[in-house]
């Protein structure tokens, strides 16, 4: 089992390395699990990955360090698709199939549809409320259960196509 342990620990550096830059150091509790690497007698080296894991292990107990999933990550963005952040970037570093940031376009099921006084609809996708801030009057009304999906546009807007019809610029409101 620590055997285990120390190859996922050991796995972690280059993983994590891979979407920084070349200045950017890991955490000091996983630089030093990483640092052990570098002793050369057997006994020594296991005296310090047995040390430092534990202290990598406290301070993820005590929530001073994350470690998380790129599954984790990937649900993370998606869930904040089209929110605006001000320019907070989620996981910097962690490339999730060579992407940085939130995913291009994200695909729902509706659960719920209204219409606005101005003739705009406001749709729920999932667990995301988006208004769509042009008409639909060519189009008829997105129903409960369909399809939906929410591209990233230009300049930072988005379109929200149904059914595979033609999208509507939308903004996300929740």
């Amino acid at each position: 089992m620590l055997l285990a342990a120390w190859a996922a620990v050991l796995a972690l550096p280059a993983a994590a390395q891979e979407g920084r830059s070349a200045s950017a150091e890991p955490p000091a509790p996983l630089r030093a699990v990483v640092d052990c690497r570098s002793l050369p007698a057997d006994a020594e080296r296991l005296a310090c990955y047995d040390r430092t894991v534990a202290a990598l292990e406290e301070e993820r107990r005590e929530g001073r360090i994350a470690v998380t999933s790129i599954e984790e990550v990937r649900a993370a963005r998606r869930s904040l698709f089209g929110l605006p952040l001000g320019g907070v970037r989620l996981f910097p570093g962690v490339r999730d199939g060579g992407a940085d940031e939130e995913p291009e376009s994200v695909t729902g099921t509706i659960r719920a549809v209204q219409t606005t006084r101005s003739g705009n609809w406001l749709v729920q996708i999932d667990d995301a409320v988006w208004q769509t801030t042009e008409s639909g009057y060519f189009q008829t009304l997105p129903r409960v259960g369909q399809e939906a999906t929410v591209t990233r546009g230009l300049l930072g807007s988005y379109r929200l196509s149904v059914a595979g019809r033609p999208g509507l610029r939308a903004v996300r409101v929740r």
